[in-house]
């Protein structure tokens, strides 16, 4: 089953690299995986945190919660939706 996620998400990269090919470090610098951290999210675009969260917030990612960590909720972003996300934005 990893392996087909795997496959599935080097395929959505790939397609999303290659209709914007200015997003080919941003991916590379994406975790591996169907799940990325909102802090990871946040680094490897280089904006901070709360940004993120915001998208989440006014549904333009989607995201699962997995409880509270410091009292805020502990996103994961669905990796799927984040790339769609990106590949939308005007640079």
């Amino acid at each position: 089953m990893s392996e087909t996620i795997d496959w599935i998400t080097a395929s959505a990269d790939a397609a999303a690299a290659k209709a914007r090919p200015e997003l080919s470090p941003i991916l590379r610098a994406l975790p591996q995986g169907p799940l990325v951290l909102v802090s990871d999210a946040a680094v490897a675009l280089g904006v901070d945190p709360e940004t993120v969260r915001a998208w989440i917030d006014e549904g333009l990612v989607r995201a699962t919660n997995f409880g509270s960590k410091k009292n805020k909720p502990y996103w994961k972003l669905h990796r799927d939706s984040l790339v769609a996300f990106l590949s939308s934005r005007t640079v």
